[in-house]
């Protein structure tokens, strides 16, 4: 095993995500994150991209990463790995958990200095971010009722049925919301993005404290869009985990690849956090979402190399909030081993890459 060629992958896809082109889906990266979790490697405690030059602007505490637990792609939720978590950080909160969606969106955060908006920023490597201002303060209170320095963290997203009308032929919703967050001009596309507040947290005196977020939507967060929070035994996990996957396929109006369960924020300050994550909290994440298409040619393009790569054409589909008509067919000796041709129908998913995945053939 190569760690050093491993770390460099891993930082790589970090890069390119935190840019808004991922070369891996969620799930390879979430692989790769726990082998290297597993062999001890330190890359893994990197928060956010390291280069962005734009990126200057502090952060009054550090924006820490989640640690995760993966359902597998059979759609199986990690129970036994959420339960070895919970168990122990059960007994000293009372069992006083939340569960709310974990949003495919562009993590950002509105820092209030005694009461009034100073500047909304991304996370940028956790410590410092890229001025987003002007983009989203129109989204968020000029001024809320609390003095101090205070953090306002969350994810900008745009809705699916307005990316589906009116920007479907860009990549993905998310590509398309770090494009008009990074773009230097203002652009209409401003309007129809979101900010959706998560997180409170206050510091007074240098002394730092989450505040339940029931207080976002009195001081004005959320306007559009109601955040959901669900309370469960840790015991209900399954219940929980149908629960946010049946919200996900009905009724959420953004991308949403997971759910966070955390501690009720009274008892945070018990567990702490480390340089990498808080240990009152982790992310359960979705397998992909997989849709049926039914091919109707297939296209070969010719690389820089003059290697030919085949891509799958199909009837267009609606995949994850997105309308997809293409995929890739990988190589030769895949189309000829699956026996892909028209008329071949095939399940899609798309789980952070640009261009959408056959799984399986079906016929």
């Amino acid at each position: 095993m190569d760690i050093k060629n491993l770390e460099t992958q891993y930082l790589n896809a970090k890069e390119q995500y935190y840019n808004g082109t991922p070369v891996m889906t969620d799930f390879e990266f979430d692989t790769l994150e726990q082998e290297l979790i597993a062999v001890g490697s330190d890359v893994v405690k990197i928060v956010g991209t390291q280069t962005d030059r734009n990126a200057k602007f502090p952060h009054i505490t550090p924006m820490l990463s989640l640690a995760k637990f993966q359902a597998s792609q059979n759609g199986d939720a990690p129970t036994v790995a959420f339960v070895a978590w919970a168990q122990p950080i059960a007994a000293k909160s009372q069992n006083h958990f939340g569960f709310t969606p974990k949003f495919d969106g562009n993590a950002a955060n509105a820092i209030y200095k005694n009461g009034k908006l100073w500047k909304i920023l991304s996370r940028g490597n956790g410590t410092a971010g890229r001025d987003y201002t002007k983009k989203l303060k129109i989204q968020v209170p000029a001024t809320i009722p609390v003095l101090g320095e205070v953090e306002v963290r969350g994810e900008v997203v745009i809705a699916k049925s307005v990316f589906a009308a009116k920007y479907s032929t860009f990549k993905n919703e998310r590509n398309f919301v770090a494009g008009v967050l990074n773009n230097d001009k203002s652009i209409p596309a401003e309007k129809d993005i979101v900010f959706m507040a998560m997180e409170i947290k206050q510091t007074v005196s240098g002394i730092s404290e989450y505040i339940p977020v029931s207080n976002l939507e009195t001081w004005g967060f959320n306007k559009n869009y109601k955040l959901p929070e669900f309370y469960y035994h840790y015991n209900d996990f399954q219940t929980a985990y149908n629960k946010m996957l049946e919200y996900r396929n009905t009724s959420c109006p953004f991308l949403l690849d997971g759910f966070v369960v955390k501690v009720a924020e009274k008892y945070r300050p018990i567990f702490g956090e480390n340089s990498h994550d808080p240990n009152w909290a982790v992310a359960i994440k979705f397998p992909a979402k997989e849709v049926i298409a039914t091919i109707i040619d297939i296209e070969w393009n010719q690389g820089k190399t003059g290697q030919f790569t085949p891509v799958a054409i199909f009837e267009p589909v609606d995949l994850d909030g997105s309308t997809v008509a293409r995929a890739s067919a990988y190589n030769y000796g895949f189309v000829m081993e699956k026996g892909l041709k028209p008329g071949t129908r095939v399940t899609l998913r798309k789980a952070g890459d640009i261009i959408p995945q056959i799984l399986t053939v079906l016929d």
